[in-house]
């Protein structure tokens, strides 16, 4: 009798722990085993759809399991909080991607305006034998805050601007646009006004402080070019040593100071320098992130290596001095994180055709000055029609630099340019400029008021 009723309890036990231990069990394992086998489908296709449906009767026997007292019921109850919890990171996941991919996007965008903002070097300026340019710009991020620009004032006159703002990423992209832009009007409407370089760079300075509650600032090196003497005049607003590059002399950087950085105090003054470029002369203008850069050791480029790799003896072009000096920087930085925006420009002046003749400013030497520019348009096929037109001219100039300008040199330069080829025995099309320069007491008529007439 009592083995009978031992059978009977035993039975009943087991049977409570199949129905309360095994088979919970047993549904928990297959529901782990299905939703840690379940793979990742195709949002909207008919596979993402049972998906779903697989996950929702899961959580819906994890919750009924969780009914149950004792340790299935934690266990299911646990897993229903995990495949849960899960779901919600996914979804969270799903969403930040998408932000982060359309941010992505956004700066992609960003930073191809940005590129194409700044002017091309390939292919401009091909119609002008007085120099060559290349220039390159390399951000650390997706935008940068580093910027160049070149431009033509006029026939005669080429402006070089290498600016770097401070900060990385959006916020110095967006003062960069501002900055260019301001030094672009203001350089064009106030030199061709007669202004002087040094008025116009304290007039951006001002523009650019007004408003400017961030406290950013921008370094930047702006000069212009006079092609027909190759005389560079210049303002260094805090920026990096230009580099100069002799042709037969070596290497050397331009120590001059200009003025503050740029937005740095309303008002602040700046002064302009000036610098004779010979022909075959290159100029190399950079950002700090060139001599910034950083190695694996946490060494610095360095102006040293940079002045090395410029006087190399193998380099020709502009074009060949910039990707050397890459080449250069990136063995250098191996594997390390490119720390700031790099942009270089170079610029190689070739001279000009001009034929000179220098002199003592005074009347009794204005026959021969006369002589000068008859004797050398002649050479070059130019009717005496012409000829003594521009004579008169000269003559008018000459005397107006003897009796005003105090000065004791004066350099007068002749070049006669052929545009196109002739054709059925017709002669080619000619341009004739010609230049003063002298070092007497500067005048520009624009700035006197009208004579009364």
């Amino acid at each position: 009798m009592d083995f009978f009723v031992l059978c009977g309890v035993s039975v009943c036990f087991l049977q409570y722990l199949q129905n309360k231990i095994t088979i919970p069990i047993e549904k928990l394992s297959r529901v782990a085993i299905g939703y840690a086998d379940r793979k990742r489908q195709v949002a909207g296709s008919p596979e993402d759809k049972r998906g779903e449906s697989d996950m929702t009767a899961w959580m819906q026997e994890c919750r009924e399991l969780a009914r149950l007292s004792g340790e299935p019921g934690y266990l299911a109850a646990a897993f229903w909080k995990m495949m849960q919890d899960v779901g919600y990171y996914i979804q969270n996941m799903t969403k930040i991607t998408e932000e982060k991919e359309k941010i992505r996007t956004e700066l992609t965008v960003a930073a191809r305006l940005q590129a194409d903002m700044l002017p091309e070097t390939e292919g401009a300026f091909i119609d002008r034998k007085e120099f060559s340019i290349a220039a390159a710009m390399i951000p650390a991020k997706g935008v940068g805050g580093d910027f160049y620009d070149f431009f033509l004032l006029d026939e005669d006159r080429l402006v070089l601007v290498m600016a770097d703002v401070s900060g990385k990423g959006v916020p110095a992209a967006l003062f960069m646009v501002v900055s260019r832009t301001l030094i672009r009007s203001h350089i064009m409407g106030h030199i061709m006004a007669g202004h002087s370089l040094e008025q116009a760079v304290e007039e951006i300075n001002d523009r650019l402080c007004s408003n400017n509650k961030n406290g950013m600032f921008v370094t930047a090196w702006i000069g212009i070019l006079t092609l027909s003497t190759g005389e560079l005049v210049f303002v260094n607003a805090g920026h990096c040593r230009p580099l100069i590059r002799k042709q037969n002399s070596g290497c050397y950087y331009d120590t001059t100071l200009g003025g503050l950085v740029l937005a740095g105090m309303e008002g602040a003054p700046y002064r302009k320098s000036r610098i004779h470029m010979n022909k075959e002369d290159t100029l190399l203008l950079y950002t700090d992130g060139v001599t910034e850069a950083t190695s694996i050791r946490e060494e610095l480029y360095g102006e040293g290596r940079l002045k090395t790799m410029a006087e190399k003896e193998n380099i020709r072009t502009p074009e060949e001095l910039l990707k050397e000096i890459w080449d250069d920087i990136s063995r250098f930085q191996q594997d390390t994180e490119q720390f700031d925006d790099i942009t270089m420009i170079a610029l190689t002046y070739h001279g000009t055709v001009y034929e000179k003749k220098t002199g003592i400013p005074d009347m009794e030497h204005i026959r021969e000055f006369a002589d000068y520019v008859e004797e050398t348009l002649r050479e070059k096929g130019v009717s005496m029609k012409t000829i003594i037109k521009i004579q008169m001219a000269v003559d008018e100039i000459f005397s107006n630099i003897c009796y005003y300008s105090k000065a004791k040199e004066v350099t007068l330069g002749i070049a006669v340019e052929e545009n196109g080829a002739a054709e059925n025995g017709i002669p080619k099309e000619r341009e004739i400029c010609l230049y003063f320069e002298d070092d007497g007491i500067p005048y520009n008529p624009l700035e006197r008021p009208d004579p009364n007439v």
